[in-house]
């Protein structure tokens, strides 16, 4: 199969990085403000992401009905 075309959490973070980096460097309030916001955004965006992946093993190891019947 080829490349997965859904970003990682890992990804994700890196935008994160990359946001609050250039805000650091804007001169411009307005701007320093939206690359915040835009980082929040990415840092949500992979916490959900990440949450999305790991819940499906925590819900089949607290389930064991759901492992009987399958």
């Amino acid at each position: 199969m080829g490349p997965s075309l859904m970003a990682s959490a890992d990804e994700y973070y890196e935008y994160v990085e990359q946001c609050i980096a250039l805000a650091s460097k804007c001169l411009h309030p307005g701007d320093r403000v939206r690359l915040l916001q835009m980082a929040k955004a990415w840092r949500e965006l992979a916490e959900k992401l990440y949450a999305s992946h790991s819940r499906p093993a925590a819900t089949s190891r607290s389930n064991p009905a759901a492992e009987d019947s399958a």
